[in-house]
């Protein structure tokens, strides 16, 4: 009866790393958990550990209880007909140009129905 819970910082830009180790470490221990976020600034994020505020860090914690427990999973998005191919992107910098060989913006707006001017939250 044990499962780990993870936090990342949002900005480090190796949850899929991270993760993926530790599912090779843990077998068949299930893990949830989530990354830390600055309100879609990305600029800083942070995790809590030892009374520390970190950055560029992640912490799992094992729990083992008695107790019965289900680990599931929930996100906010919907799915839509239009399907959207990353044509062009930068890996390293996790940066996406392009989606069905058009620039990412123009596709996304249109799948998601917004004009893309109203992709920009910042303006």
């Amino acid at each position: 009866n044990t499962f780990a819970i993870t936090l990342l910082d949002g900005l480090s830009s190796r949850e899929e790393l991270v993760l993926a180790t530790l599912n090779a470490a843990l077998g068949t221990i299930p893990q949830f958990g989530g990354s830390a976020g600055d309100d879609e600034r990305l600029a800083n994020t942070h995790v809590f550990f030892d009374g520390q505020f970190h950055t560029r860090a992640a912490t799992v914690m094992l729990v083992n209880t008695p107790l019965d427990f289900r680990v599931f999973s929930t996100h906010h998005m919907e799915a839509r007909e239009e399907k959207l191919v990353v044509t062009h992107a930068d890996a390293k910098s996790r940066t996406v140009y392009e989606l069905n060989a058009e620039p990412a913006a123009e596709a996304y707006a249109r799948a998601v129905g917004v004009a893309g001017e109203e992709l920009d939250r910042k303006g």
